[in-house]
């Protein structure tokens, strides 16, 4: 498929790159794995100006990954318990701007974040195993057992 993008920057979540701009074809704001672009063409055209009110900080800052589209997630609070030994690895890396840690003694750490497309964490809270559990929101804790579930139910024979 051929699309025409005003671009508006790139994304960096998780060591992968998205062009983020204004789709022609679709009419609407547009994330595109980079990854995925096959061919680039530069289109000279003096015409295109960048919204002066866009901020690709202010769009995208609050979002757990790129999934979500700009304002379709709202604001919520995740809050994870984190083993001891793993607790190490929150200390010293940031995986969001809003997370806290705070100390519950023996090691472990309670993580809370500030943000929109909690769902989007799903992947990677199943990623930690045992080493994290979800404490809130409870549709997260109930879509982590759920998904969790789904793959033990792959492989029963």
């Amino acid at each position: 498929m051929i699309r025409v993008i005003e671009p508006y920057g790139l994304l960096n979540r998780f060591n992968n790159y998205y062009l983020t701009g204004y789709c022609l074809s679709s009419k609407a704001n547009r994330i595109f794995h980079v990854v995925h672009i096959r061919d680039l063409q530069v289109i000279e055209d003096s015409s295109y100006k960048m919204p002066p009110s866009y901020s690709l900080k202010k769009s995208y800052s609050q979002a757990w990954a790129t999934w979500t589209q700009e304002g379709g997630s709202r604001l919520e609070t995740v809050r994870i318990w984190v083993c001891c030994g793993t607790a190490e690895r929150f200390r010293a890396i940031k995986f969001h701007d809003s997370q806290t840690i705070t100390e519950l003694g023996s090691g472990e750490i309670e993580a809370t974040f500030l943000l929109t497309g909690a769902n989007e964490m799903v992947p990677w809270i199943v990623s930690w195993g045992p080493d994290i559990k979800v404490l809130e929101p409870l549709w997260l804790r109930d879509k982590i057992t759920s998904y969790l579930c789904e793959t033990l139910n792959g492989y029963e024979d």
